[in-house]
């Protein structure tokens, strides 16, 4: 066995009981088994530890149970011998507290762990790619919010200013549980208000330099909900969407045909219907206007389980690159001047309207207490705004208007 983490908990009848207790996640190839035992035995019983785990993945593994009862199911019932009350107990993972009467199954451990391990895949992949286009590294700032407090886990942002391709943009991952669900999560789900969750994901945004190549957006996350006395609520979330300056109608077939031949083999349905739901949620109803052609955006996903919104998840994540970088390399090297500078400064604005006043990923973070310079590294680094602006008719500005942002079936474009 290897052990992956640890963390002390101080909580609970165990811990009253025993002292204060250390909780032992172990991951194995055929799952992840955790063991809590008291903090006075972990440097001398180290080889009974070991043997606890195995007792109790004999006993227990594949059931559900109660974290009340797991100790004597796993050590055995009137053990006298202070090495025999090692108070195994089952936990939701490293990190979590002890909870008298929860309910949890080893299965769900393993779920969690293979999310966050896509996940953090995801980012290292992307981020090479990025890397390796720019020709600068980006910069990684890991952080931690410490148990205890409103939102407590980990993430990593990274973050690219002034580069040779990207003025500014950043591929982050966070993993973070919170208290109680803030309100932009629970708007579809009444009954889950207040409930304690946990939330991990991918997002990422960049802002090129060449007004020629378009901003693009990526976000693909999971979040449970835990109401206290109920089931566990897990459900999906993502999507990719591309926001042209001045637009090539090669560049948005290929974008939309990437996402749809990326969803197709799960569904044919999923990218007609997600794409819809991309032209509807990125639209700015105080300016009546998108907010560039859309791509593909779902919400919600609970069809199917686990498994249909995992599968999801990385059908998504991993068709970013294919969608995103031919674009790049097409149209990296335009030339251009500060007519199509000050154009992209100005539909710059509309990225920044939408997402501080109806985009629900930014609202979440902000409402739940996140880290606020990972939030909002989305913004772009140079906007403008101008009273009652119009492109004059005829200019490639103008066309913009009048070809690109108005829904299309880009997919099926000739």
């Amino acid at each position: 066995m290897l052990r992956k983490s640890s963390t002390v908990i101080t909580t609970g009848k165990d811990a009253e009981a025993n002292g204060p207790l250390i909780a032992l996640l172990y991951s194995r190839r055929d799952g992840v088994d955790v063991a809590v035992i008291p903090a006075r035995f972990v440097n001398a019983q180290r080889n009974a530890q070991d043997g606890a785990v195995r007792r109790w993945r004999r006993g227990i593994r594949g059931r559900r149970f109660h974290a009340s009862s797991a100790r004597s199911a796993a050590c055995g019932d009137g053990a006298a011998d202070d090495n025999r009350k090692s108070c195994l107990t089952a936990m939701t993972h490293a990190g979590s507290r002890l909870l008298d009467n929860s309910v949890f199954t080893p299965e769900r451990l393993t779920m969690h762990d293979d999310v966050r391990s896509y996940l953090l895949d995801l980012q290292t992949r992307i981020l090479g790619a990025l890397e390796t286009a720019d020709g600068k590294p980006f910069l990684r700032d890991a952080w931690t919010r410490p148990a205890g407090g409103p939102l407590e886990g980990d993430g990593a942002t990274s973050l690219i200013e002034e580069g040779r391709l990207f003025e500014r943009g950043g591929c982050n991952f966070s993993h973070v549980r919170g208290k109680k669900l803030p309100p932009s999560a629970t708007q579809h789900r009444p009954e889950l208000a207040g409930a304690p969750f946990e939330a991990m994901g991918v997002s990422l945004v960049l802002h090129p330099r060449n007004p020629y190549v378009p901003t693009v957006h990526m976000n693909v996350r999971m979040l449970v909900a835990k109401p206290a006395g109920k089931p566990e609520a897990a459900w999906f979330g993502g999507g990719m969407d591309l926001t042209p300056y001045y637009g090539f109608e090669d560049d948005a077939a290929h974008f939309h045909r990437t996402c749809k031949a990326a969803l197709d083999p799960l569904d044919p349905g999923y990218y007609p219907r997600f794409k819809t739901w991309c032209d509807d949620y990125f639209f700015l109803k105080h300016r009546s206007e998108p907010r560039g052609i859309g791509g593909v955006f779902f919400d919600d996903f609970a069809e199917g389980g686990f498994e249909r919104g995992f599968a999801l998840m990385r059908a998504t994540g991993d068709a970013f690159l294919h969608a995103y970088l031919p674009i790049v390399e097409r149209r990296r090297a335009l030339p251009y001047g500060e007519t199509e500078r000050d154009f992209q400064a100005y539909r710059r604005g509309r990225y920044v309207e939408f997402n501080l006043v109806w985009d629900r990923g930014t609202l979440f973070g902000l409402q739940s207490g996140g880290r606020t310079e990972s939030i909002l590294m989305s913004m772009p680094p140079i906007v403008k705004w101008r009273y009652d602006w119009h492109p004059a008719p005829g200019t490639p500005e103008a066309r913009l208007y009048e070809v690109f942002l108005k829904p299309r079936d880009w997919a099926a474009a000739a």
